[in-house]
């Protein structure tokens, strides 16, 4: 059997090598997380403590991946309008544009996930990200209002959806101290 002069040459394995890294190969994408992974846990801990008490549609919970018993996620929530005001007691409209970071607990499980949603109503778009206490993103929807209807996509974990990701984090790590003068609960 002949040989090619790449096969017998002694830069072959650094042109193979530098060959499947320029195809992709043998490189995956990075995860997308939080740069801070304590911020993720800091603020689910804050959440509980000083978050409302809301629901999410089992629908928007099913799509982005959570297990579905038929019933709403039943969450702790952070609620805030673009301009920055703390929408806790109903201070914001549902017609205004929100950031949400929510806390679920997995029923019967010790599994606890992070939803940040980004409600963008003017754009007509809401970006669902879920995460773990870690800060790694493990799944991403895009809804958006079409025909008077909202739709969800198929989840994806785009470069898109990670810079979305990245974007909602750098939101919360700037209202973490605002969260931080809320007064706790009272239930």
């Amino acid at each position: 059997m002949a040989r090619t002069w790449f096969a017998l040459s002694p830069i072959a394995p650094f042109i193979a090598a530098f060959t499947l890294v320029m195809s992709g190969t043998l490189v995956s994408p990075p995860p997308a997380r939080a740069q801070d992974d304590p911020l993720i846990a800091k603020l689910v801990d804050l959440t509980k403590r000083k978050g409302e008490m809301a629901t999410i549609g089992v629908r928007a919970c099913t799509k982005i991946g959570l297990p579905d018993d038929g019933k709403d996620c039943s969450v702790y929530q952070l609620l805030y309008a673009y301009d920055g005001r703390d929408c806790a007691g109903d201070k914001c409209s549902w017609n205004e544009n929100t950031h949400g970071f929510n806390v679920l607990s997995e029923q019967g499980t010790p599994i606890v996930r992070v939803l940040l949603i980004n409600w963008n109503i003017t754009a007509r778009h809401q970006e669902v990200f879920l995460a773990g206490i870690d800060g790694k993103l493990q799944a991403a929807l895009l809804v958006e209002r079409i025909g008077g209807k909202w739709l969800a996509h198929k989840p994806v974990i785009s470069p898109e959806a990670r810079a979305g990701f990245v974007k909602e984090i750098a939101f919360w790590r700037a209202k973490q101290t605002d969260v931080e003068k809320r007064p706790d609960r009272k239930d």
